[in-house]
């Protein structure tokens, strides 16, 4: 009996022990499964540790991981072997009732559908299975242990595993989120890389759009300025300048889009060159001013002393921020002043900064809305788009440039009280300027340039330009066209002068034309002038480096080009390539500052933009007085070369002016002036006897009769500027007759000869397209009338008679007026007798222009 009972006490004894050992055994399983997952990164490899775990304290042979997908079926997600990851796992009935949350031992996996349905593989490695649900973020899961042996699986199994459970729910926890994590970084990939290639598309797309808008843009206003040098009616001419206007308003506001895009996007860099403040600000002045024609609104400028004259910067985007500060001041001021202030904050040895302020006496800002003005397409009151216009975007681009030069801008201002627009900007100061003297105009005769274009239109305008001057013109299409031809020309002792090129020209753009002919032994002297399409950041620095003499933006103006040619032309020869100074639109603006400075007193409105056009476009320097005061006025404080004085003036006339003029002059004020007489050439429309004299009378030294000419305004200046005569009594107007031709000649070759600067080629080039496009238009007229199709007659009249006009073939723009005429009446089209005419006329100057030769 004792041993009996010592017995069964000593089979307890092992029980407990061997309970805890297993007890010990899970606790350290636990513990395990615990460290595995705090110190494992990869999930997959989470799983296979904790597999291992169980392996070793249940001793089934194999355990997977099912998990629920979204389209309804079970995917495996982690295994102790691959086989079965290659299984067909269905939600069927068994598995509902696992991820319903109740485990499942089955003692035979045989005799339950969805093992049976397993492949081989899979069948041969499972009798038993025991299922158990896990707990997940998004969806359903199972941990199912497997065992060879049938029955392997009893009720402790399945209580080990609900307390190991929440390991693996972690362990599946933390793959979930690490594929998250890993989807939405790649999704994040995927759309920077698209937002990436969206942006590169997008900088790609606005620089190619924006050249081909810009393109013939730039050639519309180069044809606009060539038209107005020619002869127009005051219809014409009011047309042509609303054409060059809005052409120029439109260029300026596809530019600012442009700006806003690349700031945006953070391609805007700025340019540091060197520049002149004081004639940076009186052309914004100048220019500014022009454009207002308020009555009661005045304009000043200040440019504080001490601020030094030459500063390094962008001077084209200050002048832009300016330009729309003070646009905008303009804009939204009925009366009273718009002003531009200059003040030195704080200077150093290199460096300085400087205050802008703007300012105006209009409608202000109510304070409530100043903290919107700088943000994009806002203004501080939506009615003052309808009433004022523009876009809202001046200012926003406006403070964003500020910024990239790291200054401050912001505002003064209240409603009704006016507004002062301030910004901040920190200058390194310029070394002194090396002189740009420009070329006299002797240099410009017989000067050989090629022109490189890939643009027929913009090659078409800078012959007509070069022409003009006086030089012999050749353009190509092509860089490789080009170096074959200056290498040609200097091979034959007859070199190229100067090279005009595009800069986007296909295989090798501008600079790696430059640099060949840098390179080159027999072309590395050559004058170079860059010109491009779209104003790129980095371009001044990178011509510097080159060597490069001058760089232009399109639209080239003709008397930019001009100045930038003779500059180039003026420049030292002994100094080196690399130390001259670059020429670009702001030496040319510094240097036209320093030239010959107009007064031009006319009160008329058209006339005063005939005569800034032409005078400007000559390179001087015009300041305009509307009437016989303020002339006086300007001369008393302003010293000039030349006084263009209209003799009909309100308030006090020409002659009353040029009298108060002439006794300031006097000794009472020769202390306070160059004691020098002031040539002053009087504008009259009167050309009758008597009127001459009565100008010389009133201290007029010669006098125009208007209309205005070009040619005759720009000689009678150099004739009084250049070499005045000694006498001027003997001074008189110019010789204003034309060389006349006969009736019988379809053409006036004499006059159209003069109108194209004595230039044979061109003026025979231009006949010869035009008579060419003539006969091409006429079978389509026809057709055009046998159709009745009245709109397309009429136009091509329209075109032959403005195009033979211009070249004096008078006889065919009657013969086309009278067509066109006859169309726009309404008659019925029955033409078919004056386009008899035409055609006649058409084929008459035809042969005509066939015998014109170089000796005509």
């Amino acid at each position: 009996m004792e041993n009996e009972e010592l017995r069964e006490v000593l089979l307890d004894l092992d029980h407990a022990r061997r309970r805890e050992r297993l007890l010990r055994q899970e606790s350290e399983g636990m513990l395990e499964g615990l460290r595995i997952l705090t110190r494992s990164q990869n999930t997959r490899d989470v799983f296979a540790r904790l597999m291992h775990v169980l392996k070793n304290l249940i001793a089934f042979d194999h355990a997977f991981v099912l998990r629920e997908r979204k389209q309804g079926d079970l995917s495996v997600v982690a295994f102790t072997d691959r086989i079965f990851a290659q299984g067909r796992w269905q939600p069927g009935k068994l598995f509902r009732r696992v991820l319903a949350g109740r485990p499942v031992v089955l003692f035979d996996t045989g005799k339950v559908a969805e093992w049976q349905q397993q492949p081989p593989g899979i069948r041969e490695r499972v009798a038993s299975a025991l299922h158990i649900s896990l707990e997940t973020l998004h969806s359903k899961a199972m941990l199912v242990c497997v065992s060879q042996q049938k029955t392997f699986f009893n009720r402790r199994h399945i209580d080990l595993l609900q307390r190991f459970t929440p390991l693996a729910s972690q362990a599946l926890h933390n793959m979930e989120r690490n594929e998250e994590l890993r989807d939405a970084i790649a999704r994040a990939q995927v759309l920077a890389d698209k937002a990436e290639a969206a942006n590169v598309a997008k900088s790609q797309f606005l620089a190619n759009m924006s050249h081909e808008i810009r393109t013939p843009l730039n050639g519309i206003i180069g044809m606009a300025e060539l038209a107005m040098d020619t002869a127009l009616s005051p219809d014409q001419r009011h047309i042509i300048e609303t054409i060059d206007k809005e052409s120029n308003h439109l260029l300026a506001l596809i530019n600012s889009i442009l700006d806003y895009s690349k700031i945006q996007a953070g391609k805007l860099q700025l340019e540091s060159i060197p520049f002149d403040l004081r004639v940076l600000i009186e052309d914004v002045v100048e220019s500014i001013a022009l454009r207002v024609k308020k009555d009661g609104l005045a304009f000043t400028s200040l440019v504080a002393p001490g601020i030094p004259a030459r500063l390094l910067g962008d001077p084209g985007r200050l002048r832009q921020v300016l330009n729309n500060l003070a646009g905008n001041a303009v804009k939204f001021t009925e009366e009273g002043e718009v002003s531009i202030r200059v003040k030195l904050v704080q200077e150093r040895s290199e460096k300085v900064l400087v205050r802008f302020e703007v300012s105006d006496t209009g409608i202000g800002i109510p304070e409530d809305r100043q903290a919107t003005i700088f943000e994009r397409f806002t203004q501080a009151d939506g009615t003052t788009t309808r009433k004022y216009g523009g876009t809202g975007l001046g200012t926003t681009i406006a403070k964003q440039l500020i910024e990239l030069m790291g200054g401050e801008i912001g505002l003064i201002s209240a409603a009704n009280e006016g507004a002062t627009f301030w910004f901040t900007v920190t200058f390194d100061k310029a070394p002194p300027a090396l002189a740009a003297k420009p070329a006299g105009d002797e240099v410009m005769a017989g000067l050989k340039v090629l022109i490189v274009d890939t643009l027929a239109s913009s090659r078409d305008i800078l012959v007509e330009y070069l022409t003009g001057y006086g030089c012999e013109a050749h353009a190509c299409d092509h860089p490789s066209t080009a170096l074959d031809r200056l290498e040609s020309a200097a091979a034959a002792s007859h070199p190229f002068d100067l090279l005009l090129t595009e800069i986007r020209l296909p295989e090798m753009d501008g600079f790696a034309l430059a640099s060949r002919i840098r390179a080159s032994a027999g072309l590395k002297n050559m004058a170079i002038i860059l010109i491009s399409g779209m104003r790129e950041i980095g371009h001044g620095d990178k011509c510097r480096r080159m060597g490069v003499d001058g760089y232009l933006n399109k639209p080239v103006k003709s008397a930019d080009l001009e100045q930038a040619i003779k500059l180039v032309l003026g420049a030292d020869n002994a100094t080196p390539l690399e130390s001259r100074p670059l020429i670009t639109r702001h030496t040319i603006a510094e240097n036209q500052a320093a030239q010959v400075r107009i007064l031009l007193a006319e009160d008329y409105l058209t006339n005063q933009q005939v005569a800034l056009n032409h005078l400007r476009r000559a390179g001087y320097t015009v300041d305009l007085a509307e009437n016989g005061e303020e002339a006086v006025a300007a001369f008393a404080r302003q010293v000039y070369d030349l006084i263009l004085m209209d003799m009909q003036m309100p308030v006090m006339d020409g002659y009353e002016a040029t009298r108060q003029i002439r006794r300031l002059e006097g000794p009472a004020c020769s202390k306070h002036r160059e004691a020098r007489r002031v040539p002053i050439v009087a504008l009259t429309a009167n050309a009758l006897k008597g009127d001459r004299e009565k100008c010389l009378a009133a201290g007029a030294d010669d006098y125009i009769p208007k209309p205005l000419k070009k040619h005759e305004l720009l000689a009678m200046i150099g004739k009084w500027v250049d070499a005045p005569p000694e006498d001027s009594e003997n001074a008189g107007a110019p010789n204003t007759t034309v060389p006349s031709a006969s009736e019988a000649t379809p053409l006036n070759y004499p006059l159209a000869l003069e109108e194209f600067g004595h230039e044979v080629d061109t003026l025979m080039a231009v006949l010869t397209e035009f008579t060419d496009d003539v006969m091409r238009r006429l079978p389509k007229m026809r057709a055009a009338v046998a159709n009745g199709d009245a709109d397309t007659v009429a136009r091509a009249a329209h075109a032959i008679r403005g195009g033979s006009a211009n070249l004096t073939a008078k006889a065919l723009a009657e013969a086309a007026a009278s067509l066109e005429k006859a169309i726009q009446s309404g008659a019925p089209l029955d033409t078919s007798g004056m386009l008899d005419e035409l055609e006649g006329e058409a084929r008459r100057l035809a042969t005509f222009v066939g015998t014109l030769g170089p000796d005509t």
